[in-house]
């Protein structure tokens, strides 16, 4: 008499299988949903620096504003002197805190921080 179905030993191996792929998968998964965030907090932190500049054009002052994005809460703070007037910087939240770019920031001289290309896309 045949019987119909699957061996204990031949679930074990697709689980193992399935196992395998997804110690493979979830890593590669991670990193680009990290990639993913840091380009968006990068173009938000170009757009606000766009805005900052317009407002200073018609008001003559930065207007302080805040955002958040996904993985970063973004702000906009007055400079200093050596900075050209303002500071905005994308603060890394939830898995992004780890991230070598966990912490991002321009100024009104166009200066980028931190200066790898990784964070800014360059």
């Amino acid at each position: 008499m045949k019987t119909k179905g699957f061996t204990l030993i031949e679930l074990m191996i697709v689980v193992a299988i399935i196992g395998i792929l997804a110690a493979i998968a979830y890593p590669s998964y991670t990193e680009y949903v990290k990639k993913t965030r840091r380009a968006e907090a990068a173009a938000v932190l170009m757009d606000m620096a766009q805005i900052a500049e317009r407002a200073f054009s018609q008001t003559g002052s930065y207007a302080a504003a805040g955002q958040t994005t996904a993985g970063y809460g973004i702000s906009l703070g007055n400079g200093q002197a050596t900075d050209g007037g303002y500071l905005i910087t994308a603060t890394g939240q939830g898995v992004m805190r780890g991230d070598a770019c966990a912490t991002m920031s321009i100024n009104a001289l166009g200066v980028k921080l931190p200066n790898n290309p990784k964070c800014w896309r360059q």
